[in-house]
């Protein structure tokens, strides 16, 4: 057999890479910071190269990195982040109303709650004088969150002109009293229609009632007044 000769081979190790940082559980939308450590250079899975990122998975999701040593030896870390669903928020109530009404509304969907009007309730009483947007913030067991707006539109209350065909009547005289600003009209008398005949002895209020397009009403009150007429005018 002829000579033998020894050859040397040099095993370099590879890198210990590993992931720092975001919880093994986050919620859906919620940044996550991942911090690669263990070697020289970095390619994660969605392509950056940097040591830390920042991440916002949407549903549960595996990063991997592959490091290289000084060496140019690589290796591997991963971290799977759980995500749990955020909750789903519901909000019930009466989402029309009329000036000066009010309405309950009502949360669902999570373990705590906290509107922006500071209630700590998932139910709370409005009254609002205007459109108003409710805001409240659900907070589940996971501490995942939820945000929902209910827009509680305001209609106002019709307006109501009232007059008579006689300002001033003579005791035994008859008047007509119109009213306009609605759709819809209820008199004192239980009697409906926008125009009310009277025939009053003395000085009288008469309450009417107007309801609009949008079911809202309104009252007004108008005093028929009744004078002490002289000889001249009663021949």
């Amino acid at each position: 057999a002829g000579p033998r000769t020894a050859i040397t081979v040099t095993v370099n190790n590879a890198p210990n890479v590993f992931i720092n940082g975001g919880n093994t559980a986050s919620c859906a939308s919620k940044t996550v910071a991942l911090a690669a450590g263990g070697a020289t250079t970095y390619t994660w899975s969605t392509s950056q190269t940097a040591v830390n990122i920042v991440v916002t998975p949407s549903i549960t999701t595996t990063y991997t990195v592959i490091g290289t040593g000084a060496n140019t030896c690589t290796n591997s870390a991963v971290k799977i982040i759980t995500v749990n669903p955020s909750p789903t928020l519901t909000v019930t109530g009466n989402n029309v109303l009329c000036a000066g009404n009010a309405t309950t509304l009502t949360v669902s969907g999570a373990n705590t709650y906290t509107w922006a009007a500071g209630f700590f309730v998932p139910t709370i009483g409005v009254s609002p004088s205007a459109t108003t947007n409710y805001s409240v913030i659900g907070k589940d067991a996971n501490n995942c969150v939820d945000t929902v707006a209910y827009l509680v539109t305001v209609n106002q209350l019709p307006v109501l002109n009232v007059s008579s065909t006689n300002t001033i009547l003579c005791s035994g005289q008859t008047a007509t009293i119109s009213v306009t600003g609605a759709v819809s009209y209820t008199w004192s008398d239980n009697s409906n229609g926008s125009d009310l005949v009277v025939n009053p002895t003395a000085n009288s209020n008469y309450t009417v009632t107007g309801v609009d397009a949008n079911n809202c009403s309104n009252s007004a009150v108008f005093t028929q007044s009744v004078s002490t007429c002289t000889a001249i005018e009663e021949q």
